[in-house]
């Protein structure tokens, strides 16, 4: 019988877990199939491990001995024998039957690689699930950030990637989990996506499945907005070069003497730093291009970004 394990990221997130945990150990006793939940604990220095011990004995603990965020559960995959692996953030809160569509979309499609839910903000704004990619310029970009993201966020469909989903745990380890090139954070799981993809595995949409996500209130706590920022641009430069047709590589590369005068005029300053930080782990990228088989998905999945408002 399938059997499903959520896994619960945490980093001294005692607050978090508090007031997230409750409604995902719920889910799990709702489950339509056997399902257990876990706390990845990324050797944290707070209360969180007593606190999920006496109030919620049903959670187990996966004690990690540092803190490597998402890349955590490369690891734990491999230790684990479900079927399923259901990821998530120690900020989001999720629906009582929110497994239930979840399951029922990569059930029906055998070959899918991971199925993602609605995601919207604490106040109910819609915050991600459907997710595409671009370039502008020398840059790239993934998300929802494009004109048609909410009205297409109402519909079943296939998306780009997930990084909180239910993932089959065979093609997760075939894939290798999340590439370190990417390390510590940003377009890991547009990465991955992109490789499943690249593979013929899909990533579906499913937003009769809700999760509500206080959007990076973890590593807003140990990565100030500047870090945050360059991280981003460097990882979406590797992110590109790794993952995008040639065509568009191509069109990068040539784009950037625009680009980096334009982004210094501008005061964007981040960008410059992000593309300048990727130039070390540039070659890496080059070389992963290799292994992808296709990018076809590409096509389905660029879109013009949402203007930015100043």
């Amino acid at each position: 019988m399938s059997s499903i394990h959520i896994l619960i990221l945490n980093y001294n997130g005692l607050d978090l877990l508090q007031e997230c945990l409750p409604s995902v150990a719920e889910a799990a006793r709702l489950s339509p199939v056997p399902t257990r939940v876990s706390v990845v604990d990324n050797a944290s220095r707070d209360a969180s491990r007593a606190w999920v011990a006496q109030a919620l004995p049903q959670v187990g603990w996966i004690q990690r001995p540092d803190n490597t965020i998402l890349f955590a559960y490369n690891q734990v995959a491999r230790d684990l024998d479900d079927e399923y692996l259901l990821l998530l953030n120690n900020d989001i809160k999720v629906a009582p039957d929110f497994i239930t569509p979840l399951l029922g979309a990569l059930q029906a499609e055998p070959d899918a690689f991971a199925a993602s839910p609605l995601w919207l903000d604490f106040d109910g704004v819609y915050n991600g699930g459907m997710h595409r990619c671009g370039r502008r310029l020398s840059l790239a970009w993934t998300g929802p950030g494009y004109p048609a993201s909410e009205a297409e966020s109402r519909r079943s469909g296939r998306t780009l990637y997930t990084g909180n989903g239910l993932f089959r745990r065979d093609k997760f380890l075939a894939l290798g989990g999340f590439d370190p090139l990417f390390h510590p954070m940003g377009w890991e799981d547009a990465d991955l996506g992109a490789r499943a993809w690249s593979r013929g595995w899909p990533t579906l949409y499913e937003p009769a499945s809700l999760i509500h996500h206080k959007s990076s209130a973890s590593i807003k706590r140990s990565y100030s907005v500047h870090r945050r920022a360059v991280l981003g641009f460097r990882n979406g430069a590797l992110w590109l070069a790794a993952n995008a047709p040639a065509a568009e590589l191509w069109k990068a590369l040539l784009l950037l003497p625009v680009t980096v005068p334009a982004c210094l005029l501008t005061g964007r300053i981040a960008q410059v730093e992000g593309l300048a930080r990727s130039l070390p782990r540039l070659p890496a990228a080059l070389r992963r291009r290799r292994a992808l088989d296709d990018r076809s998905w590409w096509a389905e999945f660029s879109a013009a970004p949402r203007p930015q408002v100043s």
